[in-house]
This record gives structure tokens, C-alpha cells and sequence, in this order.
């Protein structure tokens, strides 16, 4: 499918634009956040389905949407989910029901939200040492990220060497104040 199919097949579903959008899928629902177009390669092959034959390509340019689910939502916030999360049930679902929601939903978002925390420290924990060493041992981060965070532009570099960066280090980055970006480089902030 294309964006302007796309485009028409919400608009012939919500002709005042008016509705929220849930994104079904066989693993469950989700919340789209937003669209960005990348290449085609970017993050490996994708899929779409055109004349009821589903074709996987790397090439051309693809719109990637980016959707969320209520575990994703914590995942990302593991400390304020709780603040960022309302409910909306009017008069459609009784009492009992909307409290036993409430209920589900916010114990999967807090088992959800301590793990998140829980990896994080143990990830803190292990990598920041790390990535304090190397740093220590005349090791550059470079951040040649954009507008977003993109793993495959940070890395560290001594000399003409170059060594990827893991997910860990990416999140002692970016959620924490163990290191300030100057530039196109991290580094400690002491």
C-alpha cells in the first residue's frame, strides 16, 4: 500500500478527520506516534501488499509508522507513566467494568514500568563502567545523529578505529547525566 491509498482508505473511514486512529494488528492494538519516510534499506527489508500479493523489498523510499502499545507507553516512561496516561469510558462501559480496566491496565503498565527499571539499572550498573573506561583511555563518542536518535550514527572512535555502540550505552546517553553532548561528541560530565 501506498501513502495516498493509505490517505484515502482514512478518509472514506473518517470523512471530518475527527476520529482517533488504533492500529490492529494480529499481535494486538497500538497507538500510531508519528511518520517519518526513510530509504527503503533503513532497518532491513519491509513489506506491502499491492494487487493481493505481498512483496518485501529494500528498495525505494518506504513511510515507516510508529506505533505504540500501553507496555511500550511504560516502557518509555518507566518513572512518570502514571502521570502520562487518562482514562475517557463515558457512559458505554459500567462502573465495575471501567474500574476493572483501570485496574489491568495500570498493573500491566507497573510490571512493565519495573522491569523497564530494574534493566536499566542493571544495564547502568554493568555498561557505564565501560563507557567511562574507554572514555578514560582516549576513546571519542561520536553523535552524528540528525534530528533523531540513530544508533547507527554514534559510536566511539580513537584514532582511525571505530566500535559501535550497544543499546545500553545509547540509553546511558540519552537518559541519564553521566555524559553532555558537545557537538558531534559525548562527553563526561564532571
Amino acid at each position: 500500500m501506498k501513502t495516498k491509498e493509505l490517505i484515502e482508505i482514512l478518509q472514506k473511514a473518517d470523512p471530518s478527520g475527527e476520529c482517533h486512529v488504533r492500529v490492529n494488528t494480529e499481535s494486538g492494538a497500538g497507538t500510531p506516534l508519528g511518520a517519518e519516510r526513510v530509504p527503503g534499506y533503513y532497518d532491513g527489508c519491509y513489506s506491502y501488499v499491492e494487487d493481493g500479493i505481498m512483496h518485501f523489498s529494500i528498495e525505494g523510499n518506504k513511510v515507516d509508522l510508529h506505533i505504540m502499545d500501553e507496555e511500550g507507553w511504560a516502557e518509555n516512561y518507566p518513572e512518570t507513566w502514571e502521570d502520562k496516561i487518562d482514562f475517557h469510558f463515558g457512559a458505554y462501559v459500567y462502573k465495575e467494568h471501567q474500574d476493572e480496566k483501570i485496574k489491568r491496565i495500570k498493573k500491566a503498565m507497573s510490571d512493565v514500568s519495573k522491569e523497564m527499571r530494574e534493566i536499566n539499572q542493571a544495564i547502568q550498573d554493568r555498561q557505564l563502567p565501560e563507557m567511562i573506561e574507554k572514555v578514560n583511555n582516549d576513546w571519542e563518542i561520536i553523535d552524528e545523529s540528525k534530528d533523531k536518535i540513530d544508533p547507527t550514527k554514534i559510536y566511539f572512535k580513537k584514532g582511525l578505529k571505530k566500535d559501535r555502540l550497544v543499546t545500553g550505552y545509547i540509553k546511558i546517553l540519552y537518559k541519564t547525566d553521566f555524559f553532555k553532548k558537545e557537538g558531534n561528541k559525548w562527553v563526561l560530565n564532571t
